[in-house]
């Protein structure tokens, strides 16, 4: 029996997502999300091209650097006078201080 999707799809199939797998295992999911894709594939061509790869977290005081970077984030989204260079400089400069005081 072939699965044929309904046409009002409850779930997402074929919506590009992060290759976790190499080699042949990746090749069959890729090819099956194709078969029984529930979306317009052609809308994430430029994703799915993409050479980038998963990055994995910078080593040395992660979370700390994400946290210097939050009111970037929230400055920039939540007032239309915010000076993104300003924020960033500020940013790296209080990160700054915590990758010097993290050296041995």
């Amino acid at each position: 029996m072939e699965y044929r999707p309904s046409s009002i799809p409850r779930h997402q199939v074929g919506a590009p997502t992060a290759q976790l797998f190499k080699g042949d295992f990746q090749s069959k999911l890729t090819a099956l999300d194709r078969k029984y894709a529930t979306v317009p594939l052609d809308n994430y061509k430029t994703y799915i091209n993409s050479t980038s790869g998963l990055r994995p977290e910078p080593r040395n005081q992660a979370q700390k650097m994400f946290a210097a970077l939050d009111p970037c984030m929230q400055g920039v989204l939540t007032s239309a006078s915010a000076d993104p260079q300003a924020l960033l400089d500020a940013a790296a400069k209080s990160f700054q201080q915590v990758l010097d005081s993290s050296k041995a």
